[in-house]
């Protein structure tokens, strides 16, 4: 385990965790990410989230009580290690923000992700895929370097990879998830890849197609919410390659995609931390080797 390396004194450990279930604006002093979630760079130049107005009787995407569950869910397991590491996090929800979005920031000891009904309530999102909206906001706090620039929180493709890689683990283990993918189905190379890196243990496969069908389903929401209509698929890596550095913003949806999935089919203990000073702890990549199908996709990691 890391301890986050922010220039502020924080204080005690033994400071309370808190769920705030309301809306609250990012302070103007604190270090925030994912200002646009939904990676409105890909089709759009507004610097500004859409909003999309809630209709009375408007029942698509999650649910309420859905919306909130997954935000307790998220805050239950990981109150405890984000106090270890000597930071309150803080889960904010708004049901009735109409911003398509999801944020993260700290300020001082205070370590919030934010989640916003404007996402939720998009017509393909569902309960699973939501949940990768949550962890890829905790992955902004937990998922170690590459951060973003002159920022202590984790850069973009970090947070998607550590939201499959170790969050999606946590959320899904205790779940009925063979269930859970009689509903949705499976992909079938999906299926395949899950059952060969985690050969012999079926509830490590069931997870990880569960994370990769979630992976699906929220990258074509994002899609459809920047009218991107670009084939994507589990078998169509992205080639794209960074010039220089990894990619700080939010790649494009095919790359997220392959990001999810390599997270998702990396056998790594998901008890093995990632380290703010090093690319290689906790994750499949190794110094010096050739990247393996865990590895983080070069559509936008660069090691340097």
């Amino acid at each position: 385990m890391f301890t986050k390396n922010v220039a502020v004194n924080f204080f005690s450990a033994a400071a309370m965790i808190a769920l705030v279930l309301s809306h609250t604006s990012a302070d103007a002093q604190s270090i925030s990410l994912c200002s646009q979630f939904a990676g409105l760079g890909w089709h759009s130049q507004s610097k500004v989230p859409i909003k999309v107005p809630m209709k009375a009787g408007e029942n698509s995407g999650l649910t309420r009580s859905e919306f909130n569950e997954v935000a307790m869910k998220i805050n239950r397991l990981y109150s405890a290690e984000f106090q270890t590491l000597g930071g309150q996090l803080n889960v904010r929800t708004d049901w009735n923000d109409s911003s398509v979005n999801a944020n993260a920031n700290e300020l001082g000891w205070v370590w919030t992700i934010s989640l916003y009904g404007g996402l939720a309530r998009q017509p393909l999102m569902n309960r699973d895929a939501f949940a990768l909206v949550a962890c890829h906001e905790i992955g902004h706090h937990l998922g170690g370097t590459p951060n973003a620039l002159f920022s202590p929180l984790t850069d973009e493709g970090q947070a998607d990879y550590y939201a499959t890689l170790k969050c999606a683990r946590r959320f899904f283990n205790d779940e009925d998830n063979y269930a859970a993918l009689k509903k949705t189905g499976v992909d079938h190379y999906l299926s395949s890849e899950c059952r060969k890196e985690f050969a012999g243990d079926q509830p490590k496969q069931y997870v990880c197609m569960r994370s990769g069908m979630a992976a699906l389903r929220l990258t074509k929401t994002l899609q459809a919410v920047n009218g991107d209509d670009t084939r994507i698929s589990f078998q169509t890596p992205d080639p794209k390659r960074p010039l220089l550095f990894s990619t700080l913003s939010h790649p494009q949806a095919q790359c997220r995609l392959d990001t999810f999935l390599n997270g998702a089919r990396c056998p790594v203990k998901v008890e093995e931390p990632l380290s703010e000073k090093s690319y290689w702890p906790g994750t499949c990549d190794r110094e010096g080797e050739r990247p393996n199908t865990g590895s983080r996709p070069r559509c936008w990691f660069k090691p340097i």
